[in-house]
């Protein structure tokens, strides 16, 4: 059961009696997916059903996570967030981002089923975090800083079925996907951000 709750490194730490501290990453990835039009689903469909819908629209997030060596971090109501570089041997950045894109292509699949229109927005930020677990009878593994912050900011300003990934997250990706032009993202507190919408794998030269 504990290992349903927090990832198996810090289950490990746990069921040896070892204290979890607070740890900071240098560098890691945070995605945010935030489900568009699940509002309106809830008038249409029975508590029962919007569940059903909810947790089957996850549990194929969670599968494409465990097939690109992401780490899901938690569910927010109809939020999704899922990061890389909180543990060795996790796969990149990059493998961050196609799942952004498998999420998107999941949503739109799940639309189709209940025959209902559904869209999602996903945020991706790269930079310094702090991760740790909080409580210990449900543990909760999670992480923050600015990182975080702006994931979620780039989740709010992005188009539906869509990726927007933050300027840092553009460098270290954009000789492996494609990219709209920059555009400008303003946070609450008025900084300014570049923002880039992602419009797929770059296809390769095969010299034809």
């Amino acid at each position: 059961m504990l290992y349903e709750l927090v990832p198996a490194v810090i289950a490990d730490k746990m069921i040896r009696g070892q204290s979890i501290d607070a740890e900071s990453h240098g560098e890691c990835s945070v995605l945010f997916a935030d489900l568009v039009g699940s509002t309106d689903l809830a008038a249409h469909l029975s508590p029962m059903h919007l569940v059903e819908v909810l947790n089957g629209i996850f549990s194929d997030i969670d599968q494409a996570c465990e097939q690109n060596g992401i780490e899901k971090i938690k569910t927010i109501g109809d939020c999704y967030m899922a990061a890389t570089g909180v543990f060795p041997g996790q796969n990149g950045l990059g493998a961050l981002v196609v799942v952004g894109l498998s999420i998107i292509d999941i949503v739109n699949s799940w639309s189709d089923q209940i025959g209902h229109p559904l869209a999602v927005r996903v945020g991706i930020s790269t930079g310094q975090v702090v991760s740790g677990v909080i409580g210990r009878t449900r543990p909760l593994f999670d992480v923050w800083g600015q990182t975080v912050n702006n994931a979620k900011l780039m989740e709010a300003n992005c188009d539906p079925n869509r990726v927007l990934v933050a300027e840092m997250t553009h460098w270290r990706v954009k000789s492996s996907f494609e990219f709209e032009p920059a555009r400008s993202i303003t946070a609450k507190n008025k900084a300014v951000f570049k923002a880039y919408l992602v419009t797929g794998p770059k296809k390769l030269d095969t010299g034809a």
